[in-house]
């Protein structure tokens, strides 16, 4: 144990969608605080790496990285390196990288540097899912003398039989193109990661509860085996979107009651861990007044909330064993 190399890693659904696209969810008015509990979090429980899901604003980008410069000054949003088998999704990203819905959302922060990146978006989708070019982010991070590849993922929401069997076609496209894709070009690091030289480390909303949807949710991360698995308390997980302990996520849905495990993080065979995954539940700094709209515009009512997103942070320690190679020629 006294040569792994302790890295925090934390993944975050801020629900950052434009209050035109979502007006319960009152993203100009939460702006601010989303930043700033972010950076307080970060600094709380000592974040190396941070895994963002749902980041569609471009405004709420800039204030996050402007709270997270002087810590983490790194980030996959110039990501250039698109994978898809469908041509247009493959094509879009770069075409249209500043309409913000086209990015899928999914960005990854981090402390050490960012010496490769690449994203791959899911050929298929349902719903709203259909309008982002929705998939997994990775970043291969350099941190002291070693490599680790950073995986985030945004699986498709909502519940039902079609739903179920889009997230696992998309766990499917995701584990063949982390096990057989190249995503570097390092001398010593082979461009495959089917070897499985470099640690890995999967997290993100897969909108999939191992509570409520224990079968369902089960059979998802089975199909991540051959890369990752959960590293969470299986007898007694911790719910990460709740209406009982979240007050964002009651004002959100106000007439369902959830108490679900939709966040996860998930670490290759390589990888120890050092704490297993921990849900945060820390409240804002100030209550902040959120709204609710009638046709986008018009505010009907007002209530004073305590947490930034309706998702909670969840993270994990995770321990480097020293590396076989070095990372040398890196960007």
């Amino acid at each position: 144990m006294a040569d792994l190399l302790p890295v925090t890693v934390m993944s975050y659904n801020v629900q950052g969608l434009p209050n035109l696209l979502l007006r319960i969810g009152n993203l100009s008015e939460r702006l601010n605080h989303i930043a700033k509990y972010i950076q307080d979090v970060v600094n709380k429980y000592g974040v190396d790496i941070l895994i963002v899901q749902e980041l569609f604003s471009a405004k709420l980008y800039k204030k996050i990285k402007k709270r997270l410069e002087s810590i983490m000054a790194y980030d996959t949003r110039s990501t250039k390196k698109v994978d898809s088998a469908d041509y247009w999704a493959a094509i879009s990203k770069p075409i249209f990288s500043w309409f913000s819905l086209i990015q899928g959302g999914v960005m990854i922060f981090s402390k050490h540097p960012i010496v490769d990146k690449m994203q791959l978006v899911f050929t298929r989708g349902l719903h709203a899912d259909k309008l982002v070019s929705k998939g997994a982010v990775l970043a291969r991070v350099r941190i002291n003398d070693r490599l680790l590849d950073v995986v985030g993922v945004h699986l498709q929401a909502h519940d039902g039989t079609q739903e179920h069997n889009t997230r696992k076609t998309q766990v499917a496209q995701l584990v063949e193109w982390l096990s057989y894709k190249p995503i570097g070009t390092f001398p010593k690091v082979p461009q495959s990661r089917a070897g499985g030289n470099v640690p890995l480390v999967i997290a993100g909303d897969l909108n999939s509860c191992f509570i409520h949807d224990k079968d369902e949710a089960k059979e998802l991360l089975d199909s991540f085996k051959a890369v990752a698995g959960p590293i969470f308390d299986t007898k007694m997980p911790t719910a990460s979107y709740s209406t009982l302990t979240n007050d964002f996520c009651d004002f959100q849905n106000k007439e369902i009651t959830y108490d679900h495990v939709y966040d996860y993080i998930l670490t290759g065979p390589s990888v120890e861990v050092i704490q297993p995954q921990r849900v945060v539940t820390d409240k804002i700094g100030s209550p902040l007044a959120v709204h609710r709209r009638t046709m986008w515009f018009i505010k009907t009512g007002k209530r004073k909330i305590n947490h930034a997103s309706d998702h909670f942070p969840v993270y994990a320690i995770l321990g480097l064993r020293p590396s076989k190679f070095s990372p040398v020629n890196t960007k």
